[in-house]
């Protein structure tokens, strides 16, 4: 997605004549490559990891308080269009995991009110002894377990309801499903 932090980025480096790589080691990156992923990946989705955007605001002479501006903007504009999308209408989910790691669909009853799909996936969460969640909307999901409780789980501007599986590799770094 594009910002208007990276544009303005993208828009200073070029104006200078610098390339990526050049940017890099005006910032200070002894990989250079690495260096120059992170700055592309600044100009593409803006974003940035150990103080590289300081470094970058110094290197191309920018106006921090401009910068803010834009990062604001960004920021403004990336939580209107989560709140746009997750207020889209959904067709409910029942999942269900029948082994660790792996979410599976089950089928729901149509035209079901919120209570009443809550009501049988708290049913066959107790007759299968298996945790189900519902997905009611972008914005919530309801977490049905065995021994017949519930929880609602409210998502957070930037997340989307549904359960995920994390697996993990060296050094934090690993892969979602959801």
């Amino acid at each position: 997605m594009k910002t208007r932090l990276g544009a303005c980025v993208a828009e200073q480096r070029r104006a200078k004549r610098l390339s990526a790589h050049q940017l890099a080691a005006a910032v200070g990156y002894k990989n250079l490559a690495k260096g120059a992923n992170r700055i592309l990946a600044l100009e593409r989705d803006g974003t940035t990891l150990d103080g590289l955007l300081d470094k970058v605001i110094d290197a191309l002479n920018l106006d921090a308080a401009h910068v803010q501006t834009l990062v604001v903007a960004d920021r403004d504009g990336f939580i209107a269009d989560w709140h746009g999308c997750a207020d889209e209408p959904v067709e409910p989910r029942l999942l269900f995991r029948p082994i660790p790691a792996i979410w599976c669909g089950a089928r729901m009853p149509d035209d079901l009110s919120r209570d009443e799909a809550v009501a049988f996936a708290s049913e066959r969460a107790t007759v299968r002894n298996m945790t189900h969640v519902l997905v009611w909307t972008r914005r919530e999901e309801v977490w049905c377990y065995p021994n017949g409780s519930t929880r609602v789980q409210t998502m957070n501007v930037g997340e989307v309801a549904g359960p995920m599986t994390r697996l993990r590799g060296r050094g934090g770094r690993g892969f979602t499903f959801g």
